[in-house]
């Protein structure tokens, strides 16, 4: 753990400030962005379409997806940045204009957004939540709805979370809203699939909604 501040905190990679709206860690996060899409700029004109595709998943990606579930929950705003350069990322491995309309682009390459990769890291959270594959430290962490209703409902019978009434911005970033809405949203039957299935369901669902 490095201090950054006396206000930020660096650990395991994330910058933490005290503020927990977490501008400090994506302005550098959109900077090493912004490095990787120079490396895709430079390629370009050696390399076709399934390497700067392949080199995205290599340089790019990893950086977005760290830490995603806990960073990820914010403002649409907060992340404008890192979603403009990941559109500019996508025009620039397809060969597309500045202007061009990515989310045909998006679908195409059958990449998600930024917004949507927040909600699939979410989904899987709870997936792992659900079906015990996170460390012990998680137990308890979220709540079933049968768990905390002890008459019978429609929804205790089935995989679903127990969310608190909310009545702050903060509050629906907050893990514990934001995840188990998600997992409350899904198809009861997508809940039940293996993981990688229930990961590429999620992620086709996703697409699906895409224009073309």
């Amino acid at each position: 753990m490095s201090v950054k501040s006396d206000t930020q905190v660096k650990y395991l990679g994330l910058i933490f400030d005290s503020n927990l709206n977490w501008k400090p860690y994506l302005h550098e996060l959109s900077k090493k962005s912004s490095r990787g899409i120079g490396a895709l700029s430079k390629i370009i004109y050696y390399g076709n379409r399934n390497i700067l595709h392949q080199l995205y998943y290599s340089i790019i990606y990893p950086s977005l997806t760290y830490g995603l579930s806990i960073w990820g929950n914010t403002y649409s705003a907060t992340l404008k940045p890192l979603i403009t350069l990941q559109k500019r990322a996508i025009r620039t491995i397809t060969f597309s204009k500045p202007d061009e309309h990515s989310e045909p682009l998006f679908k195409e390459l059958e990449i998600l957004k930024l917004t949507d990769l927040v909600t699939l890291h979410n989904a899987l959270l709870m997936y792992h939540y659900h079906y015990n594959l996170l460390p012990s430290s998680f137990e308890n962490f979220f709540s079933t709805v049968a768990s905390v209703h002890s008459y019978n409902t429609r929804l205790a019978s089935k995989s679903t979370y127990y969310i608190n009434t909310i009545k702050t911005n903060y509050g629906k970033f907050n893990i514990r809203f934001a995840a188990v809405k998600v997992w409350n949203n899904l198809d009861e039957n997508i809940k039940h699939l293996p993981l990688k299935t229930f990961k590429n369901k999620v992620k086709s669902n996703i697409l699906q909604s895409y224009n073309s």
